[in-house]
C-alpha cells in the first residue's frame, strides 16, 4: 500500500502498459507455499515497483482455474479501455476512509449479521494476521467466519464453495425463505 500512496503513477503506468500481461499475472489461483513465505507483494517498495520494478507484468499464461476466456477478455478489454487508475483507488484513500470511519453509525459498529468468507492460500489479505480478526469481531455484533482453501480470487476458484457457504448463511441466519435457492456468483 505504501508503494501505491507514493507512486501512484509509476503503479498504473506499468499495469496499463500491458493489460493482458496484468490481468494473467494477478488472477492466479491459490498456493499452499504462501503460508510459509513471504508475499511476493511485500518487497514491492524495496525492489522500486511490482514485478522486480520492470515496466510491465511478466508474461504468464492464463491460470484457466480461474479465468475463462470470455471473463479473461472482457477484463482485458474493459482495463485496455478504461485503464488501472481505478482498481488500486482504494490504497489512496486511506485518509478518506478514516474520516468516514470516525462518523459511521454506532461508532462503526454492525448490529446485523455479517458473513466473512476469507482466502487461505491469500497472499494479499493475509487471514492468518490475528488482528485483522480482532477488527471484525470487534465491530461486528453477529459475525461468522468461514475459510476456504483458495488464493485471493477465492469466488473464481472456487464458486460452488463460496456459493454453498453464503447460501447456508443466508438460510441459517434467516434471511432467504427455507427451500429457496440462492446462487450469489458464477
Amino acid at each position: 500500500m505504501a508503494f501505491y500512496e507514493q507512486n501512484p503513477r509509476r503503479v498504473t503506468g506499468v499495469f496499463d502498459a500491458n493489460p493482458a500481461s496484468t490481468v494473467r499475472y494477478f488472477f492466479r489461483r491459490g498456493d499452499p507455499a504462501v503460508l510459509t513465505r513471504r508475499a511476493p507483494s511485500s518487497n514491492i517498495t524495496r525492489d522500486g515497483g511490482w514485478f522486480g520494478g520492470a515496466d510491465q507484468a511478466p508474461d504468464v499464461p492464463l491460470d484457466r482455474a480461474i479465468l475463462d476466456d470470455n471473463t479473461y477478455a472482457a477484463l482485458t478489454s474493459a482495463l485496455r479501455t478504461n485503464g488501472f487508475h481505478g482498481p488500486p483507488g482504494y490504497y489512496l484513500n486511506h485518509a478518506d476512509n478514516a474520516r468516514y470511519a470516525e462518523s459511521a453509525l454506532h461508532e462503526g459498529r454492525l448490529d446485523m449479521p455479517v458473513q466473512f468468507v476469507g482466502a487461505e492460500y491469500d497472499d494479499i489479505a493475509d487471514i492468518h494476521v490475528p488482528s485483522a480478526h480482532t477488527a471484525m469481531r470487534d465491530t461486528c455484533r453477529d459475525l461468522t467466519e468461514s475459510v476456504v482453501s483458495a488464493g485471493h480470487w477465492l469466488q473464481l476458484e472456487k464458486p460452488d464453495e463460496v456459493n454453498q457457504l453464503i447460501e447456508d448463511w443466508l438460510h441459517t441466519k434467516n434471511l432467504v425463505p427455507t427451500g429457496q435457492h440462492v446462487r450469489v456468483s458464477d
